[in-house]
């Protein structure tokens, strides 16, 4: 098998890979957040310490899913460039400064899905807490290891697209000297 084919292969599987997740990622959150009580401290550790499950509404209930949901969607719309760059990758398309601007796209969206994580945690634990007593509610405002792991990682990938679309330029370039 010829490494084209490995490529074309795991192209396939990489963008299978990729739809699921597109697909699962808001299915798991809102099995979370329709079993919040249960799930929820365990999933979402973010969740301030002050939560009283019993206390919150379905309105609240809606609300907190739908400001988690923000990160997720800036992820799902990397996760589709994500798969376009696979699914090229399926089709032998390899090496053109479109596949690095997919690949620049999905690094972006990573980064900002952490800066719009970073800030619907903190508008969520606003939310959450809100019908506690006072002195009981909460701002929470979080950076972990992980995220700082997911902004090196895009930066790397922001790196590496701009290394192959100026790579992919100077290839297009000679191919039209004759």
């Amino acid at each position: 098998m010829s490494n084209l084919n490995r490529i074309q292969r795991a192209g396939r599987v990489m963008s299978g890979l990729c739809l699921l997740i597109i697909f699962a990622l808001p299915l798991i959150l809102a099995l979370v957040w329709t079993n919040l009580e249960h799930l929820g401290p365990e999933v979402l550790a973010q969740l301030p310490s002050q939560v009283r499950f019993e206390a919150l509404g379905p309105g609240t209930l809606l609300l907190g899913f739908a400001i988690n949901l923000l990160p997720v969607i800036v992820l799902i719309y990397g996760l589709i460039q994500l798969r376009r760059l696979f699914t090229s990758y399926s089709q032998g398309i390899i090496f053109s400064s479109e596949q690095a601007g997919r690949l620049r796209k999905f690094a972006l969206a990573s980064i900002l899905s952490v800066c719009v994580q970073i800030l619907s945690n903190s508008l969520l634990s606003v939310v959450l807490t809100f019908n506690n007593p006072p002195g009981n509610r909460q701002l929470a405002v979080s950076l972990s290891s992980d995220q700082l792991g997911t902004i090196f990682l895009g930066a790397v990938f922001l790196v590496i697209a701009w290394i192959m679309g100026e790579a992919s330029r100077i290839a297009e370039d000679n191919a039209q000297i004759v």
